[in-house]
This record gives C-alpha cells, structure tokens and sequence, in this order.
C-alpha cells in the first residue's frame, strides 16, 4: 500500500512540473510578442514640419539682424569735428600722464615651491659648525683585548642522594666545585633524599660525594660523569652506612 501511494506521488510531481514548463514556455512567448508590439508602437516615421513653424524660424532670422547704430546728436557732431586746441608757440605742452598700467607680477604657480626661509637670526655666519656637527671617528675594538665570550652550558648533570644514616652532612662536589651542601637525619624507615640538577658543558665531568658523620666519620665516592648535550646524565648515590663506601651507579632518563 505504501508502495502504491508513492508511486502515485511521484507521478502527480511529474505531471505538476510538466505543467509548469508549459506554462512557463507560452508565458514567456506571450510576454516577448507584447514587447514587440509595444516597440513597433515607439518607433514612428519622422513627419515633415508644416509651414506655419518654417514661417516662424523666418521671422526670428530677420528679427536677429543687428540694427544700424543711431546717427549721433548736433552737440555730439559739434564735438567730433572740432579739432583740439592747440597750444600758443613758446609754451611747453604739459606732460600727458601715462595711461599705461604697470604689469602684474606672474603668478607664481602652486605646484613651485616657496622661496625658502632662513631660521638664522641676522648677524649669524651662513656656514654650519663643524665642530658640533661632526661626528667623532668610531674606533674598532682590538680583538686581542676583547674578553672571550663564556660559552653557555648545553647539559644537564643530575645526582640523586639518598642515605638511610642516622645522622649526617652530605656535600656534592663537580669538578671540585660544591653545588649542594645539606644536614640531614633518616632511619631505615624513612629515607634522606637530596636531588641535586645543574646545567654543564658538555664533555666529562669529575663528582665527589662526601658525607660526614657524627665522630669524625666520613665516606666518600668519586667517578666520571659525561654530559651530554641537551640531555639529561642521572647519576643515583646511596649510603647505608660508614663501614662500606656509598654505592653508585647511573640511572635512565
């Protein structure tokens, strides 16, 4: 049944856009011959202009004729053909004035720069300091004297102690040097641990492990220790007590 119903679906949907492209077929040839219709109707033959309008531009041909200026008045005449009085023989004629006009300055054009101005104070010499201007010479430095970049460290040495020694000092030495120094009590329950890390150049290193007990007891290890660089060397001591040396022994990172 269901079957049935979409099956007539799908049909009635065929049926409906079949509709619609006809539909839209004969409206758009309906719409394009009204368009041609309405375009034959704009587009008309020019006419001849009747005789009335020519008559017309005649007329204002003859209007715009330039009329023949006035004959001038008696007094005006009288003026015109009087000659200018002349001066009496001996006597200076007296200066006409000049009628002529002094001429503009040219304009300056704006794309010209202005004149510059000068922000010296009058009196003042034209020539610049040389001596405030001037630059002192730079003087290379002397690579002899220069002192020596200290390369920075690229490795990292780490010891870890731990000791189950009642009581104690432990001190951990790299190439001599101290880096950690600490007390410490434990018992066989509760560990002493003392992680010690620090940075080093590459290369071998010489680690001294000391600790000192109560009555002047002491142990010690001593051992070789490479580093690396960017890497991690981990190095494990462990006492347990003063009649036996500390172990030692290297761990992975």
């Amino acid at each position: 049944m269901r079957k049935a119903l979409l099956v007539v679906l799908v049909v009635l949907l065929v049926f409906c856009v079949i509709g619609i492209g006809i539909a839209s077929f004969f409206g758009y040839r309906h719409f394009q011959s009204k368009r041609a219709e309405i375009e034959d109707a704009l587009i008309e033959e020019p006419q001849p202009m009747p005789e009335e309008d020519l008559a017309w531009l005649d007329d204002d041909a003859s209007d715009g004729a330039s009329p023949e200026p006035p004959a001038p008045s008696g007094e005006q005449a009288g003026d015109a053909a009087s000659p200018p009085a002349q001066p009496p023989p001996g006597a200076e004629s007296p200066a006409r004035p000049s009628t002529s006009q002094p001429k503009p300055p040219p304009a300056r054009s704006s794309s010209s720069p202005p004149p510059p101005t000068s922000s010296r104070p009058s009196g003042s010499s034209t020539a610049p300091s040389t001596a405030s201007e001037a630059s002192p010479p730079t003087i290379p430095a002397d690579p002899a004297t220069a002192p020596p970049k200290k390369k920075k460290p690229k490795g990292v040495l780490s010891v870890i102690f731990e000791s189950t020694v009642p009581q104690g000092e432990v001190t951990i030495f790299v190439d001599n040097q101290p880096i950690a120094r600490q007390p410490f009590t434990a018992s066989k329950k509760e560990r002493f641990r003392l992680p010690k890390a620090k940075r080093f150049l590459p290369g071998n290193h010489r680690v001294r492990v000391e600790v000192v007990g109560p009555g002047g007891k002491k142990v010690e290890r001593e051992w070789n220790a490479m580093v690396v660089v960017d890497g991690n060397t981990i190095w494990k001591v462990e006492v347990k007590n003063f009649r036996r040396k500390p172990e030692v022994k290297p761990i992975q990172p």
